[in-house]
């Protein structure tokens, strides 16, 4: 039996594993299982994991967005390919 096919057996945010006589939900990137058993966003820029902390150049701050983080200048540097550089 294939326990997938149930319609949202896993929380939102979540994939389905099936397994024999079992499944596993597991949650996507930029996501983890909280104690409820729900798919939370990760912080990315102030966890304490540094497997899913993102490290950004300097003058430029982490800023989180739902399921990932991005880096952004800081006010007076602009993104010159990739480097933040004042202007």
């Amino acid at each position: 039996m294939d326990e997938c096919l149930t319609p949202e057996i896993c929380p939102e945010n979540a994939i389905c594993n099936n397994q024999p006589g079992s499944y596993a939900c597991q949650c996507i990137s930029g996501y983890q299982m909280n104690s409820t058993d729900l798919c939370e966003d990760i912080d990315e820029c102030t966890t304490a994991n540094s497997a899913h902390q993102l490290q950004c150049q300097p003058n430029s701050t982490c800023q989180n967005v739902i399921g990932s983080a991005e880096c952004i200048c800081n006010y007076g540097f602009d993104d010159i390919n990739g480097t933040c550089t004042g202007t």
